[in-house]
């Protein structure tokens, strides 16, 4: 692809280019002016830089070399009946304030995510963008021929009040130990293969890549849980858990690789979720699962309710074999999948 691409906007000429080595300050002065907050250094490499499926930036650079906008996509492999196809999913669009027309064509932000599709996606590269915005955004998204809607997200919560867990007594029965990990062993690449069989769309939940998102992040510190096959040391099944979310007492089960059977290995790994977030002062525990997922049903059985939420799964489908059609009820999702926890 061409190194940069030039745009007139609002009488000014920009370039848009991939990212180059030493934009990063100035991507993060235009987070703190898009969005008025701080994101450290640390984040933005462990998110951009670390990312075993690689890198996807465009940004909108001024003729004097000021960044007045982005848009990223973060790249993950994914498999559908055991083939990989490498997706991306949409993060931090922002533009500066002073270049803001919306999304209506010809705004910048529009010729950021075509830019953007041009340089990271099509024939060789990625097969599908992704992402989870609120119903506004997904409207103009629609509206601009940048994205279509699969469906809204439905949350699973349930409360935390009177649980008691004793985590030895929960396991002693199984065949199974449960214990937190500071990393994932590369044994679970082999449960991933397993659990694989019964995903026909999943992100492809591998020791390196749920050691990317979990372990490595430098701002949550997230609780791991791999449960064990006592005998033969082979994992047999995997929970993450961020405990509170902002100022608010609540436990997300963001990530979760167990096979549909047997049924009380699952069963003993949820309960180690809730007592591990109830011993952490948390009321309330919530997740993600779609609705034509065994997941889903699993937690309801378990006391969760299900709400839908103001958030949406967004796509623009790259290979013919990821039509929206298909993916509609295919697709297993975490919060995990998403960068909004």
């Amino acid at each position: 692809m061409a190194e940069g691409v030039k745009v007139a906007v609002q009488r000014e000429n920009l370039t848009l280019r991939p990212y180059r080595q030493g934009d990063e300050e100035g991507i993060l002065a235009l987070f703190k002016r898009a969005y008025n907050r701080e994101r450290s250094l640390a984040h933005w490499q462990w998110k951009f830089c670390q990312n075993p499926a690689g890198q996807q930036i465009i940004l909108a650079v001024t003729g004097s070399g000021e960044i007045v906008g982005q848009f990223a996509g973060l790249p993950t492999w994914a498999s559908k009946n055991g083939r990989a196809f490498l997706l991306s999913q949409a993060v931090d669009s922002m533009v500066d304030v002073r270049y803001r027309r919306g999304l209506k064509n010809p705004g910048l932000q529009v010729m950021l995510v075509r830019r953007f599709f041009q340089e990271y996606m099509g024939s060789g590269a990625g097969a599908l963008a992704y992402g989870f915005p609120t119903a506004v955004y997904s409207r103009l998204l629609i509206r601009t021929g940048v994205g279509t809607v699969l469906h809204r997200i439905v949350e699973l919560k349930r409360g935390l009040f009177g649980w008691s867990g004793d985590l030895r007594k929960l396991s002693a029965s199984l065949r199974y130990q449960i214990k937190r990990v500071s990393r994932f062993p590369s044994t679970v690449d082999r449960l991933w293969e397993q659990c694989r069989e019964e995903l026909p769309f999943a992100i492809i939940r591998d020791a390196r890549y749920l050691n990317w998102r979990y372990a490595q992040c430098p701002d949550v510190q997230y609780v791991k849980l791999l449960a064990t096959e006592r005998w033969t040391g082979q994992a047999a099944g995997v929970a993450v858990l961020r405990l509170g979310y902002g100022a608010r007492p609540v436990a997300l089960l963001v990530d979760w690789l167990a096979l549909g059977q047997p049924q009380n290995l699952a069963e003993a790994l949820l309960q180690h979720c809730h007592a591990i977030a109830t011993d952490s002062g948390q009321i309330r525990i919530k997740a993600w699962f779609p609705e034509y997922s065994h997941h889903f049903q699993f937690l309801k059985s378990n006391g969760y309710r299900a709400t839908v939420t103001p958030r949406e799964l967004a796509v623009q489908a790259f290979h013919t074999e990821l039509y929206p059609e298909w993916i509609r009820g295919h697709w297993y999702y975490t919060m995990g999948d998403s960068d909004h926890c």
